[in-house]
C-alpha cells in the first residue's frame, strides 16, 4: 500500500510540474513567423477561391455539352436516313442542350 501511494504522489508531483513549467516550455519562439513566410499563404478568402473552382468545373461540363452537341450531329448526319439513328441524335441533342442550359444556368448563379 506504501508503494502504491508513493507511486501516486510522484505521479501526481509529475503531472503538477508538467502544468506548472508548461507556460515557460510552450512559450519558446520555434520559428512560426519564418515558416509562415516562406509558406506564403494567400489572403484571398475561401469563398472566392470555391467559386473559382466551381467555375472552372461548370466551364469543362460546357466544353462537355458542345461536345455532345457536334456528336449528336454528327449522328443525324451520318444516320444515312435511318429513323432509329435519327431519333437516337435527336435524343442526344435534346439532352445535351438542356444540360448546357442547365450548366449555364449554374454558371450564372456562380458567378454572381
Amino acid at each position: 500500500m506504501k508503494d502504491f501511494l508513493k507511486k501516486s504522489l510522484l505521479i501526481f508531483l509529475l503531472i503538477i510540474s508538467f502544468f506548472i513549467f508548461a507556460e515557460t516550455t510552450l512559450a519558446v519562439d520555434a520559428g512560426l513567423n519564418e515558416v509562415s513566410e516562406t509558406i506564403a499563404l494567400s489572403g484571398t478568402d475561401p469563398r472566392v477561391i470555391a467559386s473559382r473552382i466551381i467555375q472552372i468545373f461548370l466551364g469543362f461540363l460546357g466544353v462537355i455539352a458542345v461536345g455532345l452537341i457536334v456528336y449528336g450531329g454528327f449522328l443525324w448526319m451520318t444516320s444515312e436516313g435511318d429513323e432509329t439513328k435519327v431519333d437516337k441524335a435527336k435524343t442526344l441533342l435534346k439532352n445535351a442542350v438542356i444540360g448546357l442550359a442547365i450548366i449555364l444556368m449554374s454558371f450564372a448563379i456562380a458567378k454572381s
